[in-house]
């Protein structure tokens, strides 16, 4: 244990933003006379665990993750939680929320260090303005969300089980990774991650649903490793359960 906590310490330390180097990230793409000003003005800050913001509370600007991993749930009163997506280096946090004057409707927090940039309202809308290279890539992550909400509402309102959301879940993570291009993909998801994807309570379930689809041969289990190996099964399977 001792080692495990010494190796995440050191991780922590050696975590480095992706600040210039990122191509998802709309702060990213201005000037590098620009990224000076705006470097400046909005200085990193580290973030090792906790929450940034609760579902219903009200955003006071946007957040930038550098590095790190952060996710966006929801919950309910009986304390079921439905796992929103997972957030990396280069994409912008509470954008969509801030631009449409709501409340936050997810509760976004850190599960792995992370270095961020917090962006107050009037700076952002400043931003906005002033740099229409930001609106443009800024408005290009938010497609992409759309995109993904369309997804999840396919996948819940077509898919009539549990396996049947599961497999849409892998197989959308495969494209995600892969860009439609032919390969295996390996993926580090837990069972209790999946499960709040999914919308299923207990991880039991998640096992008997992965037992499932190794057996029709689409992907493999290996030590917590989920291998795809054939997405396009998986998207077939979702396709043939549905008809």
């Amino acid at each position: 244990m001792e080692d495990f906590m010494n190796a995440k310490k050191s991780e922590a330390r050696e975590l480095t933003p992706a600040c210039r180097a990122c191509a998802r990230c709309p702060i990213c793409r201005v000037s590098d006379e620009e990224w000076e000003k705006i470097d400046a003005l909005i200085p990193v800050y580290r973030r090792a665990r906790g929450v940034l913001f609760r579902e219903g509370e009200r955003p006071q600007g946007v957040y930038v993750i550098c590095a790190g991993q952060i996710k966006q749930w929801y919950g309910d009163e009986r304390g079921r939680r439905f796992l929103w997506r997972t957030s990396g280096a280069g994409e912008v946090l509470g954008a969509i929320t801030l631009l449409a004057g709501q409340s936050y409707p997810t509760t976004a927090e850190v599960v792995a260090p992370c270095l961020l940039r917090f962006i107050p309202r009037r700076v952002f809308f400043t931003l906005l303005e002033e740099h229409r290279g930001v609106e443009r890539f800024l408005l290009e992550q938010t497609a992409q969300r759309l995109y993904e909400v369309l997804g999840l509402l396919r996948a819940f309102t077509l898919s009539r089980t549990a396996v049947e959301r599961l497999a849409w879940l892998l197989y959308r993570l495969w494209v995600e990774e892969r860009g439609w291009e032919v390969g295996e993909v390996r993926l580090e998801m837990s069972r209790q991650e999946m499960a709040e994807r999914i919308g299923v309570e207990a991880v039991e379930t998640v096992s008997r649903l992965l037992r499932r689809l190794v057996e029709a041969g689409v992907i493999e289990r290996e030590r917590g490793v989920t291998l795809i190996r054939d997405a396009h099964g998986l998207r077939r399977l979702c396709e043939r359960e549905e008809g």
